[in-house]
């Protein structure tokens, strides 16, 4: 036991010359002192300093391969960053397929012809008979209904013409009973919209430009959304969509190309206002 600690110091670093000064009982050498030796007290304290800084820097190898052990494959680094990649790319195809599915005709009915109790042709009426909007649509200038018109109104033509075709004994019938066709809305707003025709008519905004060409369809169907968002355009600028009075009714008007000098004149001539506050259609 006695050559250990020589050999322990000179392990750890301790200087020679301090061997032998140290006493296994407790004391220094050649003396009955009891205390230790101050210079062997601060070599056991740079000692213990040494010690601790060399386990920090280099751990029990147990822990150490613990710590660097593998859980998953390296494989799952890959897998992890296509997973992603296919998840954002998955998302954005919903959200893609989700805006399609609200602005296509599944939903909005643009470009759906309706079926109606007596199939009605605009085309036939305006564009080769030439009856005007107001003939059927009596209080489009006075009212916020464009009013569909009643069975007599069909009867002052057909009583005389096509007065016995099956494809109008409804409108017969209709007119035998006093009971109203049914018609089925093309242009159906929301019930918490609230729409004048009148004010727009008067405004100079013209039918083609909310129902298309009319005149041009065998059988009616939407032509655009309704959504807030298309009406508001036309709301924030309406110097691009209004046309002179005299053309509201005109089908066939196309704006000049001059439209933007052109609008701002009626704009100020027909006192239009930009109105975008939400009290506007949701009364």
């Amino acid at each position: 036991m006695p050559e250990f600690f020589p050999r322990f110091f000179s392990c750890l670093g301790v200087p020679r010359s301090l061997h032998s000064s140290y006493d296994p009982a407790g004391g220094l050498a050649g003396s009955s002192m009891k205390v230790p030796d101050p210079r062997v007290c601060i070599a056991v304290h740079d000692l213990f300093f040494r010690l601790t800084e060399t386990i920090e820097r280099q751990p029990h190898p147990h822990f150490e391969s613990a710590s660097r052990m593998q859980i998953f494959h390296r494989s799952a680094n890959s897998l992890a960053r296509v997973s992603i990649v296919a998840a954002t790319f998955a998302l954005t195809g919903v959200l893609w397929a989700a805006y399609r599915i609200d602005q296509g005709a599944f939903i909005t009915d643009v470009g759906v012809a309706k079926d109606q109790p007596v199939p009605f042709s605009h085309k036939h009426h305006v564009s080769d008979d030439g009856i005007d909007c107001r003939y059927c649509h009596t209080s489009v200038e006075t009212s916020a209904f464009a009013g569909l018109p009643p069975t007599e109104t069909c009867m002052t033509c057909h009583s005389q013409i096509w007065s016995n075709a099956a494809i109008l004994e409804p409108v017969r019938d209709s007119y035998r009973t006093g009971e109203s066709l049914a018609w089925t809305r093309i242009h159906d707003l929301p019930d918490f919209v609230y729409f004048n025709h009148s004010i727009h008519v008067n405004k100079g905004i013209g039918c083609s430009t909310c129902h298309g060409r009319v005149d041009q369809m065998p059988l009616t169907y939407k032509v655009n959304t309704l959504y807030m968002q298309w009406c508001i355009e036309c709301h924030r600028n309406p110097e691009s969509y209004v046309r002179p009075r005299d053309q509201v009714f005109n089908m066939a008007y196309q704006a000049p190309s001059d439209q933007a000098q052109l609008g701002r004149h009626l704009v100020a001539e027909y006192n239009i206002q930009s109105l975008t506050d939400c009290v506007t259609c949701h009364r």
